[in-house]
């Protein structure tokens, strides 16, 4: 388990490096991505565990769920 937390630091670094989007952006992208992997209806995990996953503040969580939402990908 000790891996887990090296792998995050390297896929947000990658995404960092990615300057052509906002964090908001990225972490929207993120989320649609975790979206798309699930059936209508399922959950997603609360809101804490997404922003966690996604290495984001909770500003910039609130921003990237409501561009996800206002996409009509999640509700």
């Amino acid at each position: 388990m000790t891996e887990a937390p090296a792998l995050r630091r390297a896929e947000r670094e990658r995404r960092l490096s990615d300057r052509s989007q906002t964090r908001p952006e990225q972490a929207a992208e993120q989320l649609t991505t975790m979206a798309a992997s699930l059936a209508p209806g399922d959950r997603l995990g609360t809101k804490e565990e997404l922003r966690v996953a996604c290495g984001v503040s909770v500003g910039t969580f609130n921003e990237a769920l409501r561009m996800v939402q206002s996409r009509g990908l999640v509700t």
